[in-house]
């Protein structure tokens, strides 16, 4: 992919890329819900649902990014996506450096978890909810907005490993 080929428009679309599945899961752990390792595609079809009803006051057209776990894959959830209109990004495979979760979020969350221990899931979910009130919109843009800038080192390495 060569960002320089991409519209201006397009690259403007692509940052409003939202981590509105995250918010879902994270809600489920923290009020009980099931969590993200029982998620099977009408689950997953379920938050999808849930998340088109939360933006469609928006106006904003959604470009939509997750990653290669199964549920995501499955024919039920690529048909949802496709009825909600969306336009739905490929994620290679084994590729974390391509995903804000992984290079972005999930390392913060990394360094805010060092050195915790939790004796009980309620403990856990007390500080993941710490972990994400503590962070703004603006966090979160920053997260988004690096996404293309991710993307053009893994196109300059050219397929070579680098740290992210």
């Amino acid at each position: 992919m060569d960002m320089n080929h991409i519209g201006a428009a397009k690259r403007q679309i692509i940052r409003r890329f939202l981590w509105f599945m995250l918010i879902d899961i994270l809600m489920e752990l923290k009020f009980g819900r099931k969590c993200k390792s029982e998620v099977d595609p009408f689950i997953y079809c379920g938050q999808l649902e849930n998340t088109r009803r939360a933006l469609r006051n928006r106006r904003i057209p959604v470009v939509f990014l997750d990653d290669n776990a199964k549920p995501h894959r499955s024919r039920q959830t690529m048909q949802k996506i496709q009825n909600m209109g969306w336009e739905h990004l490929e994620h290679p495979p084994y590729s974390p450096d391509l995903s804000p979760s992984d290079f972005y979020l999930f390392r913060s969350l990394e360094h805010w978890l060092r050195g915790k221990k939790f004796r009980t899931t309620k403990e856990m979910r007390q500080s993941l909810t710490e972990f994400f009130d503590s962070k703004d919109r603006e966090w979160y843009r920053r997260g988004i907005h690096q996404l293309e800038e991710q993307w053009k080192k893994v196109i300059k390495s050219g397929g070579e490993y680098f740290d992210y």
